[in-house]
């Protein structure tokens, strides 16, 4: 749950009288569904109201910019507090990493890196490569301490020319080490990626 609002998830301070309100916002409905159930399981059975959102009228104001329409899921302010309370959430290059995610189990540790890739990662068949980019160095610096304590080792955090620091996962080894503990739940990168380790076999 935390890895998909590090991802493509807010939480953002509304009008007064709508309080603080968490988010998620993707273009596949699958993910939607998944956040939803995960939010569910950890708070129980909590209202949540979904959009079919048109660019040119998002509902719930993000940080971020979608370029086609999408599904917006957001919470009460309860919830917004409840998650605060153990995480301190900024915005964009503000945001840092949740260090406590070292400390859990490794299925814990491939579940937040799993969402994270849902969202913010991208699997080049041409150029044999599964990568993540985000804005915040120090937050991207924790999410490869976190690779490399399942096992999975990257070229490091490089900043390109759009701003943004990547994280790639280049060889054979470890590409099939990330299909096997972590993959993606996003349907088309989930394909992607199986035929990707199917092409290097």
């Amino acid at each position: 749950m935390l890895g998909h609002i590090c991802g493509d998830g807010t939480i953002v301070r509304c009008r007064p009288e709508k309080g603080i309100r968490t988010s998620y916002s993707n273009s596949e409905i699958e993910l939607i569904k998944g956040f939803d159930f995960l939010m569910k399981k950890i708070f129980g059975e909590v209202e949540s109201y979904l959009y079919n959102v048109d660019i040119s009228s998002q509902v719930v104001k993000t940080s971020f910019t979608y370029t086609k329409p999408h599904y917006q899921i957001s919470y009460p302010t309860i919830i917004s507090y409840l998650i605060l309370s153990v995480y301190d959430y900024k915005y964009n290059d503000k945001m840092e990493f949740p260090e406590f995610i070292l400390d859990l189990d490794e299925k814990a540790r491939c579940g937040f890196l799993r969402a994270l890739f849902d969202d913010e990662g991208y699997v080049n068949e041409k150029h044999k490569v599964v990568r993540i980019g985000m804005k915040p160095f120090n937050f991207m610096k924790g999410v490869d301490r976190t690779l490399n304590s399942v096992g999975i080792e990257t070229k490091g955090i490089r900043r390109e020319k759009d701003k943004m620091y990547y994280i790639k996962i280049y060889n054979k080894k470890n590409q099939i080490l990330y299909s096997k503990k972590i993959n993606f739940k996003h349907p088309l990168k989930k394909k992607r990626l199986k035929k990707l380790i199917n092409f290097i076999k």
